[in-house]
């Protein structure tokens, strides 16, 4: 019996510890930061309806709105799926050409159910087009898609949101930072086994790293 409460305790202990670490990447990635230009801005779909975006993907589309309009890449690609007749690309689209964004810097993909399906729809866009790419999500989701892009080859730049709805009140940010901890995991253990596409060394930059200060850093006001 005591030798499977040490057991136990040792288990619990690195469980706890493997969160703790998972959450501290989380953070770090989630960061705001300074932007430079790039060939295209990445956006990551999220919940929409008839209505339109939900606040968290309506947050995403204004700081890529920003972006673009600051001059960070000549074009916006909305990555999403569809749920019955709804589809997250156009709906994500709509919501950029009705803000004032020219038709032809907004385009779609609508085969992107899950982040890693996003990051190898960027990829596919970018070949032989774009050299780097500027993705953009809430803070929470940051960290893995940085892990895909890497293992997809995507030479990619961070760009976190400001704090978005989802963000700003306890209950909804424990709960999705939790979902993201085991998000990370699953999407960590089912990458073993499989052979990647990545046909040269990964360039994505690293979980946390900065650009120089002298680089604009636009950041989504805080929604309450």
């Amino acid at each position: 019996m005591t030798v499977f409460l040490v057991i136990a305790g040792v288990l619990f202990t690195g469980l706890v510890a493997a969160i703790g670490w998972t959450l501290l990447y989380i953070w770090i990635a989630g960061r705001p930061r300074a932007a430079r230009r790039a060939d295209a801005i990445v956006v990551f779909g999220a919940e929409a309806t008839a209505r339109g975006p939900c606040r968290e993907l309506a947050a995403r589309l204004d700081h890529a709105a920003e972006l673009y309009r600051f001059g960070m890449a000549p074009r916006i690609l909305c990555c999403g799926g569809r749920s019955g007749a709804i589809s997250e690309a156009v709906t994500m689209a709509d919501y950029l050409l009705s803000s004032g964004l020219p038709t032809e810097a907004v385009l779609t993909d609508e085969a992107c159910p899950s982040t890693r399906a996003a990051l190898e729809a960027t990829r596919r866009h970018a070949a032989g087009r774009w050299d780097t790419v500027l993705l953009v999500s809430s803070p929470y989701h940051l960290c893995r898609i940085m892990s895909e892009a890497r293992w997809w080859g995507v030479r990619a730049i961070a760009c976190p949101t400001g704090r978005t709805p989802l963000m700003v009140r306890f209950r909804p940010r424990t709960r999705q930072m939790m979902r993201e901890v085991a998000a990370i995991w699953w999407y960590a253990v089912t990458r073993i086994g499989r052979e990647s596409t990545t046909p040269s060394p990964l360039d994505s930059h690293p979980i946390g790293e900065m650009e120089p200060a002298s680089a604009w850093s636009p950041v989504v006001p805080e929604r309450r």
